[in-house]
């Protein structure tokens, strides 16, 4: 699961993949309008928000019944070993929409705070001058 999630933004780095990604990402208009949303929250900054929200999406899109029935027939069984998870398509859209998601509010998020650190950094330098 995890490595299936880790690669939905692709598995290629090289600069003008990430960077036609990126443009992807950044001008479709229901992610932006998700991100912005998200962005006018009052604790958009929070780390634990952060992590509600991870949180709030592994169980609503990550750990569907489709992947929780295979563990639960595994462990009803008494097996360790769980049989293949086989992930219909519209799960696999879904991962590729939420990871898209995910990475546009985290990137919103980064560049605010690094925004607002260049900030008072500045205004420290700028201080004690």
């Amino acid at each position: 699961m995890h490595a299936l999630w880790d690669q939905l933004l692709g598995q290629r780095y090289a600069h003008g993949d990430v960077r036609r990604r990126m443009v992807e990402i950044q001008t479709d208009a229901e992610l932006a309008a998700s991100a912005d949303a998200a962005m006018e929250q009052p604790d958009y900054l929070d780390p634990s928000q952060w992590l509600k929200e991870s949180r709030d999406s592994g169980l609503q899109f990550v750990y569907t019944p489709e992947v929780i029935d295979v563990v639960l027939r595994a462990q009803r069984g008494g097996s360790a070993n769980l049989e293949p998870i086989t992930l219909s398509e519209e799960y696999l859209k879904n991962a590729g929409r939420v990871a898209q998601a995910r990475a546009l509010l985290a990137a919103r998020r980064l560049a605010t705070v690094w925004s607002e650190s260049l900030a008072a950094a500045t205004d420290d330098s700028n201080t004690r001058r």
